[in-house]
C-alpha cells in the first residue's frame, strides 16, 4: 500500500522513492527465498531422518516378532509332544478295556 505524501512530489522524488519500495522489496524477496531454501533442507533432513528411524523401527519389530514367532513354535512342541503322549497312553488304556470287555 502506498502512502499519499504530504505534500506534492516531483517525478524524480517519486522515481526514487518507488526505486527505494523496489529494492526493499527486492531484500525481502531474497530473504524470504533464503528462508525457503533452509527450511526445504531442513526438512529434507526431517525425511532423512524419519526414514531412518522408521527402518530401525521396523528391523525391530521384525526381531521382536521373529523372537515371539519362535517362542510359539516352541510352546507349540511342547504342546504337541504332550498330545502324542497322552493319545499313546489313551490306546494302551482302550486296548486294555478291550481286552477286559472281552473277558465278561
Amino acid at each position: 500500500m502506498m502512502r499519499t505524501p504530504r505534500k506534492p512530489m516531483t517525478v524524480s522524488q517519486l522515481n526514487r522513492s518507488t526505486d527505494r519500495r523496489f529494492d526493499r522489496l527486492g531484500r525481502e524477496m531474497r530473504q524470504l527465498r533464503q528462508e525457503m531454501r533452509q527450511l526445504r533442507q531442513e526438512m529434507r533432513q526431517m525425511r532423512r531422518e524419519m526414514c531412518q528411524e522408521m527402518r530401525q523401527l521396523s528391523e525391530d519389530t521384525r526381531r521382536h516378532f521373529d523372537v515371539v514367532a519362535e517362542s510359539l513354535r516352541d510352546d507349540l512342541r511342547i504342546f504337541a509332544d504332550a498330545i502324542g503322549l497322552h493319545s499313546q497312553r489313551l490306546d494302551g488304556h482302550q486296548i486294555r478295556l478291550s481286552k477286559l470287555e472281552r473277558r465278561f
